[in-house]
């Protein structure tokens, strides 16, 4: 994703790093329009629709950037990769419409795609730490996560619907916006997770988005990739429940070292487990008091 910047010197994409934040959030916002797991048949055409959202996002950018009077606009055109005019006359009727992109957008907001991806992804998470806890590795188990969400009891959805209040959609529901949304859950999180911290006057949306915003929207997402590519799976024959090759990386220059948020294990599964009259784990060598 990232190979554009390769020929920049670091000095040059410091001095300019308003412009290559923007340009990363552009190719992010195309990836959580087009994810990399899609159900195209027979031809997937996701690619050149991405490069397509990213260079109406990217030529916006530009004509703002010249309507503003902003100094040396070779660079920013140089940066935000807009071809010469010759070029973009050709070219600017593929580009995807952006009060489509902003739509498409909105509908995966109103359709709450988002939400249900990250309530399941904390969901993971605070599964991973309360294996951690136990067994001294992380686990997430998708189905015993969605089993976490709805419970146990095997209502009908409008009674499900009725009885909790925070109701998003069912099991298949879940597993079907995991699968789509998967190599993009980390980013996805980063959204959700900077528009919880409205209440504290940060306000965040990818429409309207400032340089400070979207470097902590890159942090946070970084964060996530690494804690989400921790999750092992347990009773499967794929170790992990993301690989490498499965979730968008970020930048080389982008980094989660000074970032620590806190993921609460579920202390319920966790008396439960020390309850039982079975060894939780051989390692752990610890039995109830029958059992001493």
């Amino acid at each position: 994703m990232w190979i554009a910047y390769k020929d920049f010197s670091s000095s040059f994409l410091e001095e300019h790093h308003e412009y290559v934040l923007c340009d990363v959030l552009h190719q992010i916002m195309a990836f959580l329009l087009f994810p990399l797991n899609c159900s195209c048949k027979p031809i997937c055409l996701c690619e050149e629709e991405r490069e397509e959202v990213v260079l109406s996002l990217n030529i916006e950018r530009f004509n703002q950037a010249e309507d503003q009077g902003e100094d040396d606009l070779d660079t920013i055109r140089l940066l935000l990769r807009i071809p010469d005019d010759r070029v973009l006359r050709r070219t600017r009727g593929k580009a995807y419409p952006l009060w489509l992109i902003q739509e498409e957008l909105k509908k995966r907001e109103e359709e709450n795609h988002f939400k249900i991806v990250d309530r399941l992804m904390w969901v993971l998470l605070r599964q991973g730490a309360t294996y951690q806890e136990l067994y001294k590795v992380r686990k997430g188990s998708l189905n015993e996560a969605v089993e976490m969400i709805l419970g146990k009891t095997p209502l009908k959805t409008k009674v499900i619907e009725l009885q909790n209040p925070d109701y998003l959609c069912g099991e298949k529901g879940y597993v079907a916006y995991f699968s789509k949304y998967k190599s993009v859950a980390h980013f996805i999180s980063a959204l959700e997770l900077m528009r919880r911290e409205e209440s504290q006057g940060k306000k965040f949306t990818l429409s309207k988005i400032k340089p400070d915003q979207i470097e902590r929207f890159l942090i946070l997402a970084h964060w996530l990739r690494v804690k989400f590519l921790e999750l092992e799976t347990p009773n499967s024959k794929e170790k992990n429940l993301f690989s490498e090759e499965a979730i968008i990386p970020l930048p080389v220059w982008v980094n989660s070292n000074e970032i620590h948020i806190p993921i609460e294990s579920y202390k319920d599964k966790i008396a439960e487990a020390y309850s039982k009259s079975v060894v939780v784990d051989p390692r752990l060598k610890v039995r109830n008091s029958e059992k001493k």
